[in-house]
């Protein structure tokens, strides 16, 4: 079972201390078949599909996550809507701050539009992220066969 999040007001979040910076960029179509889905999906609907990553200074990607616009799996999304995920902070930099700092770096990117996430709802550590930065439940739900996500 998935537990469907809406943002809310963006809240503050602490920023996360070391030397990294951001970067933004499109998968490429051969860096895996998860990636080649997505740009497949956008490609066929328009739209944008992105990564997000915290990046140390000797290259190592510190947390991740990807962004989508609103495509067919999520019936319950508006047109302005943003999908984010799936997303990954490696286990050594976990409970540092990447993750709630990556999301709103992403809400704050993309101005004007309202972002959903799916979240196992068994996977307390990104739920606590997700409540961190202002994320609020309104659903719950499965994943379809034909992987279309429905509420329930």
């Amino acid at each position: 079972m998935y537990v469907y999040f809406r943002n809310a007001t963006p809240l503050e979040v602490k920023t996360p201390q070391g030397e990294w910076h951001i970067i933004k960029f499109r998968p490429s179509l051969g860096s895996g078949i998860h990636n080649l889905l997505w740009n497949l999906l956008v490609i066929i609907q328009g739209g944008q599909f992105l990564e997000y990553q915290v990046v140390a200074k000797d290259n190592t990607v510190l947390s991740k996550a990807q962004v989508i616009d609103k495509i067919w799996i999520f019936p319950f999304m508006k047109s302005k809507g943003i999908h984010i995920g799936p997303c990954q902070t490696i286990p050594a930099e976990r409970g540092k701050g990447f993750y709630p700092y990556l999301l709103k770096y992403i809400m704050t990117d993309n101005p004007r539009r309202e972002f959903f996430m799916i979240v196992d709802e068994k996977n307390a550590p990104s739920l606590r992220g997700i409540e961190k930065v202002g994320f609020k439940p309104f659903a719950k739900g499965i994943k379809s066969y034909f992987g279309r996500y429905i509420i329930l």
